[in-house]
């Protein structure tokens, strides 16, 4: 099995790796831009590395858990102590467990706010803000600081599963395996002896 890159050190990406990744980037045998998404991904995977050269050899699936507070009005499909009962990923029993599996891909499950008490398990990461959030329909979900603490992404894809687990995450892999290779591998105007834009 390849071996895991190094994890970023938790520091944010300097200023200097930025401007370098972009000119990486700008400069490749393209127009600028042109590869839209991708070229976003790789920025974000180069600097989650620390490294204009990121590894995409081997890949994991995080699965987070948690539940909003106004599903006991009802607006969910199954009542909220189903995310409780669904932790099963950490017995192997989910289709996101099966997808894994079946792509030799490992897998984490974090608590990022399941709504009751702390869940204890060995192979559980715990990372709650808080046990759930409030109903949104009375107010705010979470205050300002909770807000901030939370994780701010944008989907890659949206393939309208509804499975709820992020199981599709893993079906992404190949997009983040060639946003690596296009900053790995895909040469620039000058090692190409090609002449750059106008």
């Amino acid at each position: 099995m390849p071996q895991q890159p190094k994890p970023h050190n938790g520091d944010a990406p300097s200023a200097e790796l930025e401007r370098r990744l972009q000119s990486l980037i700008d400069g490749k045998t393209k127009p600028v831009g042109s590869l839209g998404r991708i070229e976003e991904l790789a920025v974000q995977v180069a600097k989650l590395q620390g490294t204009p050269r990121p590894d995409t050899s081997s890949r994991g699936l995080t699965l987070f858990a948690g539940d909003h507070g106004m599903a006991s009005t009802g607006v969910s499909a199954y009542p909220q102590t189903v995310t409780r009962q669904m932790l099963n990923f950490l017995a192997g029993g989910a289709a996101a467990n099966a997808f894994s599996d079946a792509l030799g891909v490992s897998m984490q499950v974090v608590d990022a706010g399941v709504a009751g008490d702390r869940v204890e398990h060995p192979a559980l990461l715990a990372r709650r803000i808080r046990g759930g959030t409030n109903d949104a329909i009375e107010g705010p979900a979470m205050s300002k600081d909770e807000c901030s603490a939370a994780l701010d992404a944008r989907p890659l894809l949206d393939l309208s599963l509804r499975l709820g687990e992020g199981t599709g995450a893993l079906l992404a892999w190949p997009l983040v395996q060639a946003a690596g290779a296009f900053l790995r591998d895909m040469a620039s105007f000058a090692s190409a002896g090609v002449d750059g834009p106008a």
